[in-house]
């Protein structure tokens, strides 16, 4: 496998057979070769949100979901 890649680019150094396996098995897997983190929902506190959690404050100190 390093032998065809060296073929096709001429005068850059080869990757080993272990590195070459890996993205190869990581392309097959992820279909991509990006490390991407996942989309993560974002929580917004709004006055409303504060303004429920102080409510509940007053009400029962204690007990605040």
């Amino acid at each position: 496998m390093s032998q065809k890649i060296s073929c096709q680019f001429p005068g850059e150094p080869a990757s080993s057979r272990q590195s070459i396996q890996y993205f190869v098995i990581k392309l097959k897997t992820r279909e991509s070769l990006l490390d991407k983190k996942p989309d993560r929902k974002v929580s917004v506190l709004t006055e409303l949100k504060l303004d429920g959690t102080g409510a509940r404050l007053e009400t029962s100190p204690r007990k605040v979901s």
